[in-house]
């Protein structure tokens, strides 16, 4: 299990932010200043309720490609989900925005962020659990949990795992294995998936875009999975 889940934590923090060294592109005014982190930016205009990390969740994560000519995608400067678009972002024909789309995400500096919401869950029956310390991955231990315990889900890797806080500490978990000790809640969450990109056009804009916009875009397509871990643009 150990193995398991190490190789899943592992293949999502390489999945992959720009490095440091990544070229940047320019940013309009309006736009959030180049010095402050994506993940800061995106966290400012969400709540307590909701958690909001790097990486979009899932086995294969979500993406798109644009297959269409002339395509321009609804974006922001800011990522605010509680207005409309205020931005229009053309994209390079052939481009996939996919977190594992190596090439592009260093050319075009890709940012990748969830925020989704949370909602803390009883535990019914007791039990005790692996977990890993999401501060020290490699650091596995037995959690204890008694009927009564809050715990609060904060969201989805892939295969299963994902990431909880009990007591303020956060910890990656087998969820399966979790909501089986968990009062049932069918409380509809929301989910946002944002990314950061370069628009083609004269000045590379920087724009903010939400995958559920992006997909009613005449053009756009979901993308094509070439194998796991990897993603390119349209051939």
């Amino acid at each position: 299990m150990k193995q398991v889940y190490a190789s899943l934590f592992a293949l999502t923090l390489c999945a992959c932010q720009p490095t440091t060294d990544a070229p940047t592109a320019s940013r309009p005014a309006g736009s959030p200043p180049a010095d402050i982190p994506p993940l800061e930016v995106v966290s400012g205009y969400y709540g307590e309720n909701w958690n909001v990390d790097e990486l979009w969740p899932g086995e294969y994560p979500d993406g798109f490609s644009v297959e269409g000519a002339n395509v321009i995608l609804p974006a922001r400067f800011e990522p605010d989900p509680s207005g409309p678009p205020d931005l229009s972002c053309p994209l390079d024909q052939s481009a996939t925005i996919h977190q594992w789309n190596h090439d592009r995400v260093e050319t075009d500096d890709l940012y990748f962020i969830v925020a989704n919401q949370t909602l803390p869950q009883r535990v019914n029956t007791e039990t005790s659990i692996q977990v890993w310390l999401v501060d020290d991955p490699e650091q596995d231990e037995i959690l204890d949990l008694t009927p009564g315990d809050t715990v609060t889900v904060l969201r989805y890797y892939g295969e299963g795992f994902g990431e909880m806080a009990v007591d303020g500490v956060r910890y990656a978990v087998d969820l399966t294995d979790l909501y089986t000790y968990l009062e049932v809640d069918e409380t509809p969450l929301e989910e946002h998936l944002w990314a950061l990109i370069t628009c083609d056009d004269d000045t590379a804009t920087r724009a903010w875009v939400l995958f559920s916009e992006a997909m009613n875009v005449p053009g756009i397509v979901y993308w094509s999975m070439t194998g796991y871990g990897i993603a390119s643009d349209l051939e």
